[in-house]
């Protein structure tokens, strides 16, 4: 592994938060989203919690605590909904799959 600079490494951590591509929840891994698809439009299974950030105002108008509240029953939810995980439509997920693929 190459030596990088620390100020260079914090800065690239720095943005890779301020960008959600890391995503960091209370009580929970930080999520490495490097590599989730980016829509306009209604959430999808594979970006909720970076797109419920931003409809908390991320990032500069964050709303952390009403965040931290919807993702924390989203995921008691998606715990008490397991059977359910890998259904094409599932029921469970608070948001509409009525939408345009992208």
């Amino acid at each position: 592994m190459d030596s990088v600079d620390v100020s260079v490494f914090l800065k690239s951590l720095k943005e890779a938060y301020r960008s959600l591509q890391l995503i960091s929840c209370v009580g929970r891994v930080t999520i490495e989203a490097d590599h989730v698809y980016e829509r306009e439009g209604p959430i999808t299974e594979d970006e909720y919690i970076r797109q419920l950030y931003r409809q908390h105002g991320w990032l500069d108008a964050f709303r952390r605590e009403d965040a931290e509240r919807v993702v924390e029953t989203l995921m008691e939810t998606i715990v008490e909904q397991r059977g359910d995980w890998q259904a094409e439509n599932p029921t469970w997920l608070p948001w509409n799959y009525n939408h345009p693929a992208a």
